[in-house]
């Protein structure tokens, strides 16, 4: 899984400890990754599936498809190195679950956007999506297309979910389809062959859904 930085300097990094605990409750052995350009192809090789974990926004800058992995902006290196994760990933045709900003990332990669502030870009939100409220107490409904595979896992056309971001999908990123929505248009998870983006956090969800989830995704990985 890809780790995120916890400290201003840029030197520490780490993942919340409910990711591990939802794949290693699923069956899983997870591994928290470091954040090696020079590794990626060698990650890829090594491990059976990419978890790319929430965290903070993706800059501006990934999104504008800059390239420059000098740059000192430890959240920019972040998104460069998940992008590099995501196309090693990729070519050796390994299952990818992206997570809150990981189906972010993933729709930048594959040359989609993001509205950047949700409150100010949706008319309606009516505090679904406001990240004051907790990920264990707020819940919201999304309704999941009958024809995806998220469908497929979950076997329900209505989930609830917790909510904890202010960016979203804008436009879809190539070859991607909408597997759920919310009732204000905000899209909530997306997916293809090989990849599911959730907007939510399953990992602190504790729910039979969400154990479903992680457990596709490790039945795909084996």
């Amino acid at each position: 899984m890809t780790p995120r930085f916890v400290s201003d300097d840029g030197h520490k990094f780490g993942v919340n400890e409910a990711y591990l605990k939802a794949l290693i409750e699923n069956g899983a052995k997870a591994y928290i990754l470091t954040l090696d350009y020079q590794s990626v192809n060698d990650y890829a090789l090594e491990f059976d599936g990419l978890l790319i974990c929430g965290g903070d926004d993706v800059t501006k800058k990934c999104c504008a498809g800059v390239v420059d992995h000098d740059d000192p902006d430890e959240q920019y290196r972040q998104d460069l190195f998940e992008i590099e994760m995501i196309r090693a990933f990729q070519k050796a045709r390994k299952p990818i679950l992206g997570i809150c900003r990981g189906l972010q990332i993933y729709n930048i990669y594959k040359h989609g956007t993001l509205f950047n502030d949700i409150d100010r870009d949706f008319k309606d939100l009516r505090g679904l999506h406001n990240p004051a409220f907790s990920f264990e107490g707020y819940r919201h409904e999304v309704e999941i297309a009958e024809d995806s595979l998220l469908y497929h896992i979950v076997g329900s056309k209505c989930l609830k979910v917790n909510s904890f971001h202010h960016q979203a999908v804008k436009e879809l990123g190539q070859g991607l389809k909408v597997s759920a929505i919310s009732r204000d248009g905000v899209i909530e998870a997306i997916e293809e062959e090989g990849f599911i983006g959730l907007q939510w956090h399953p990992e602190k969800l504790h729910d039979e859904a969400s154990s479903k989830i992680f457990q596709a995704f490790i039945d795909q990985c084996l």
